[in-house]
């Protein structure tokens, strides 16, 4: 990507392709463009549609497209009230950002292919100051937008909740999707967003939960070093077996420096049968606990990678696969709830119940 200052088309100057003007957003935003010293005619709807994007919005600041891990375009939202604008280093920060996020979705999805869910096509990284989206929008094709978390009210929201954090979740969906259009491609349901718009276009019927009729029970696995007359440790994992659903939220467990103290999970349950036709049960339980034992390290590098857009301190992280997400939740210093659903369709919802989990974990 490159580095040249911003240019304000309403002055009028023009400096060659690398830079180009503004237009005006809400409340008099200005917008500052980067083009990469690859751009040509091909880019020239994605950038379009990217600058319409974020000049709609109210609570987006930065969207970039990379392929092949290298940077398109960027446009970033600055405000245009006076001298409260995001300087030319911290916009340099957001394209740095962009990049690591790039290639961290890269290495995620080489790890999560492991399980038979499909492609990485959406991360959040939800932090302090900001929460940053990845969305895959072709192979090799990346958008990434930010948006600054808002102060806490009076009552905290909780994090999926957060409306300016939502809202811009499903603004930049939406435009993943637009950027798939223009090549032909069909809708990807990133974070169950798609499936929640067009609900109301479905038959009642076919939005009926599950069957009642009894499941398989929980499945629990604890470390054996945990005291089984512990009575926080069992009213933590009641918590967990509570919260679990075969229509949603489907695994939950407990991560603390290191190793999985707990996990409970519904995996076994014949309803879900139709997500293991190439995966066994036992293996999508290992891999899930694994995964759990490495959280604390790979959330780590997570934020050492985009921590000056985002902040240091954790909200959440989704890693949003095409059928279903992982879930990871700080509960305490040290410690972290990871969840996990199966069904795109409930992703949202899974995310809400994670994070009330987590908030009941750490009380």
């Amino acid at each position: 990507m490159t580095n040249r200052r911003p240019v304000d088309r309403s002055e009028g100057e023009k400096v060659g392709v690398d830079a180009v003007g503004h237009v005006d957003g809400p409340d008099s935003a200005r917008l500052v463009e980067y083009l990469g010293a690859h751009y040509g005619p091909g880019h020239q709807r994605a950038f379009e549609l990217c600058r319409q994007s974020l000049g709609d919005s109210r609570d987006l600041v930065h969207l970039a497209q990379y392929t092949a891990g290298v940077g398109d375009f960027t446009v970033d939202r600055i405000d245009g009230s006076g001298d409260g604008g995001p300087s030319e280093g911290t916009l340099d920060d957001y394209r740095s950002a962009g990049r690591n996020l790039v290639h961290d979705m890269a290495d995620l999805d080489e790890e999560l292919q492991q399980v038979q869910s499909g492609d990485l096509i959406r991360l959040v990284v939800h932090a302090d100051q900001a929460a940053l989206f990845g969305f895959s929008v072709l192979r090799n094709r990346f958008l990434v937008g930010l948006a600054h978390t808002p102060p806490p009210g009076v009552e905290p929201c909780p994090a999926p909740r957060v409306p300016a954090i939502r809202a811009a979740d499903i603004e930049v969906s939406a435009l993943a999707n637009r950027l798939r259009a223009v090549v032909s491609q069909r809708p990807t349901d990133y974070g169950g967003w798609l499936w929640l718009s067009e609900r109301d276009l479905v038959e009642p019927a076919a939005l009926a939960a599950p069957s009642n009729s009894p499941g398989n029970p929980p499945t629990e696995v604890r470390d054996p070093d945990l005291a089984e007359d512990d009575e926080d440790v069992q009213h933590r994992i009641a918590r967990c077996r509570d919260a679990l659903d075969v229509e949603d939220l489907h695994f939950a467990a407990v991560c603390r420096y290191g190793a999985v103290s707990f996990s409970v999970d519904v995996l076994g349950d014949d309803r879900l049968s139709p997500f293991f036709d190439s995966i066994t049960v036992a293996q999508r339980r290992r891999f899930y606990r694994d995964f759990g034992a490495r959280i604390e390290s790979r959330l780590r590098g997570l934020l050492r990678s985009v921590y000056p857009v985002v902040g240091r301190r954790l909200a959440r992280a989704v890693f949003d696969v095409e059928q279903g997400a992982l879930y990871c939740y700080p509960i305490r210093p040290g410690e972290f709830l990871l969840g996990v659903t199966l069904d795109q369709n409930r992703v949202g919802s899974a995310d809400d119940k994670v994070a009330r989990l987590a908030r009941d974990l750490g009380d």
